[in-house]
C-alpha cells in the first residue's frame, strides 16, 4: 500500500493497521505547545515570516488588519493557534459575503 493512501495531509498523520481514528492519533506535531508571534517586539515583520512559515495566505490587507488588531486594539502577541484560525476562517471558500449575496433573517435584509 502507498504511503500517501495511508497519510492525511490535513492532520499530517500516517494511519496503520487501518485503525486510527482522528481522536485516537498521537503525533509529535500535536505534541507541540502553542506558540506566539512576536509582533509586539518586531513588529509586522514577524507576522510576515509566521504568515509565510504556515503557509497563512495572508495579503498584503489581511497582514496590515491583523497586524493593528493585535499590536494596537489587543496589544499582544497573537498565538500560532490564532493566527491559523483567521487564516482558515478568512480563507476564500469561507468568505460567503465575497460574493455579494443578500442575507435576510426574519424578512429583514441585513
Amino acid at each position: 500500500i502507498e504511503k500517501e493512501a495511508l497519510h492525511d495531509r490535513m492532520t499530517e498523520c500516517e494511519y496503520f493497521n487501518g485503525e486510527a481514528s482522528f481522536f485516537s492519533i498521537s503525533t509529535e506535531k500535536a505534541k507541540k505547545k502553542v506558540s506566539r508571534v512576536p509582533i509586539m517586539s518586531q513588529g509586522r515583520k514577524a507576522l510576515e515570516i509566521a504568515n509565510k512559515e504556515k503557509a497563512l495566505g495572508f495579503d498584503d490587507f489581511d497582514l496590515e488588519y491583523y497586524y493593528q488588531l493585535f499590536a494596537h486594539t489587543l496589544q499582544r502577541d497573537p498565538t500560532d493557534v490564532e493566527l491559523y484560525d483567521m487564516s482558515q476562517s478568512n480563507s476564500e471558500h469561507s468568505r460567503h459575503w465575497f460574493f455579494g449575496g443578500k442575507m435576510i433573517i426574519d424578512g429583514v435584509e441585513q
